[in-house]
């Protein structure tokens, strides 16, 4: 199976070759390790690989200590992954490098809002951006009225639907 991201073709975003499970890098704050893991609890396998960084970054070295191996071992799972999913409530400025690698290497870079819409303050972050999945109806009014996203292909739903969502945005 090909994926064809025609939302990211039009965007000028390349293509990825892939097999039935789309392969996808989380970037989202370490410190939310129980969130972003019951992110993956609503990904059916069967569809989705979602990679953690959190589980081969140490959670209890700081970020000033960290040894360089865990910045190269980010790289290339950024490589590896199809697409890129930014949680946009609470990111941080590793996640602002994480999408500037995304759209400098002009892979498709999703964006998840739930309960806040601060990110819309980081046009940069917003530029990186693909497309976007609300989960909240008063979230997805605000990015439905934001200059900079008015391109970016946008989905409403619930926890439920975030596959369906994900994967209308992605293949």
């Amino acid at each position: 199976m090909r994926a064809n991201f025609p939302a990211c073709e039009a965007r000028g975003v390349a293509a990825v070759s892939c097999p039935n499970v789309l392969r996808l890098y989380l970037s989202a704050s370490v410190i939310n390790a129980p969130l972003n893991a019951a992110l993956r609890d609503l990904l059916p396998s069967s569809r989705f690989e979602l990679v953690l960084p959190q589980e081969f970054t140490p959670l209890d070295v700081g970020h000033p200590r960290l040894p360089r191996a865990i910045y190269d071992r980010c790289i290339e799972e950024m490589e590896r992954c199809d697409a890129g999913i930014l949680l946009l409530d609470a990111f941080g400025i590793d996640c602002a490098a994480e999408a500037g690698w995304f759209a400098a290497r002009k892979k498709p870079f999703v964006g998840i809002a739930r309960a806040s819409t601060r990110f819309l303050q980081n046009w940069m972050v917003k530029g990186s951006l693909t497309g976007i999945v609300c989960l909240d109806p008063a979230v997805f009014a605000v990015v439905e009225r934001d200059p900079i996203l008015d391109v970016v292909p946008r989905r409403f739903c619930d926890d439920q639907g975030l596959a369906a969502a994900l994967e209308a945005l992605l293949r």
